[in-house]
């Protein structure tokens, strides 16, 4: 996956009109620096019991998440 940004990609696009000048333009717009976010249903410290975080000490959501999330390993899913 390659994310790209998109507030950028206006000045590469000019007036494109063909489908494969919007592909080109896509292909080459510059991409940004991030970083996936692991959810807490997808977190090894999250208690899908009591909803419950012991990694932050407090109550977490399924589609909530924290810069201390670690991805559960593939055999625990």
């Amino acid at each position: 996956m390659r994310l790209i940004d998109a507030d950028a990609l206006p000045r590469y696009t000019g007036y494109a009109l063909s489908a494969d000048e919007v592909a080109e333009a896509v292909e080459n717009a510059p991409t940004i620096d991030a970083v996936p976010v692991v959810r807490c249903k997808d977190c090894k410290y999250w208690d899908s019991v009591s909803w419950y975080c012991p990694d932050v000490a407090r109550r977490s959501y399924p589609d909530g998440y924290c810069h201390w999330g670690e991805r559960k390993d593939d055999d625990k899913r």
